[in-house]
């Protein structure tokens, strides 16, 4: 999707504007990481920007529903811990609305013949934050998340850095 940011106020300073056609590969750094995170709740609808705008496809994102957002938008951050359930339900989380099969996505990102070395598959159940899954592991699920149901916009907040070599080029 097209995703175009312009005006957002930061600390009095105005951000520069951002356009961003399907495909495009933004990476935001910034030595203060409170900044980067204001940006990120920007980017994802989480905050509503005092000043200036982000819209996707024609939609301003801070206001559109939470139903909209999930369609549009996959959000992936790092040290977010795994619900209790079943990894299948994990990754149709932001999308409980499709019925798509998961095995695509867990295979996109690498954890398709994790999951099949379960005993239960994808129906074995996360416990305590995504256990029997490694940290690195439970991130790439939640990149599964982020990509099931193919959003417009896909944010990774701090995922780089927590994936072996071998991940990081598979996200690439």
């Amino acid at each position: 999707g097209l995703l175009h940011v312009n005006g957002l106020q930061d600390g009095g300073d105005t951000l520069p504007e951002l356009l961003a056609t399907p495909g495009s590969r933004i990476h935001l750094r910034s030595a203060d990481p409170e900044r980067a995170a204001r940006v990120v709740a920007a980017l994802v609808g989480d905050a509503q920007p005092e000043d200036g705008w982000v819209e996707l496809d024609g939609w301003d994102l801070p206001a559109v529903n939470s139903k909209r957002r999930r369609r549009l938008l996959g959000y992936v951050a790092a040290d977010v811990p795994v619900e209790h359930g079943r990894i299948a339900r994990a990754v149709r989380y932001r999308r409980p609305d499709l019925d798509k099969p998961v095995g695509p996505v867990l295979a996109a990102v690498g954890l398709d013949e994790v999951v099949a070395a379960l005993p239960k598959g994808e129906r074995t159940t996360l416990r305590r934050g995504g256990e029997p899954l490694t940290r690195e592991q439970r991130v790439l699920l939640h990149l599964a998340r982020g990509l099931y149901g193919k959003p417009k916009l896909l944010v990774l907040d701090d995922v780089h850095d927590r994936l072996s070599d071998a991940s990081r080029a598979r996200v690439r």
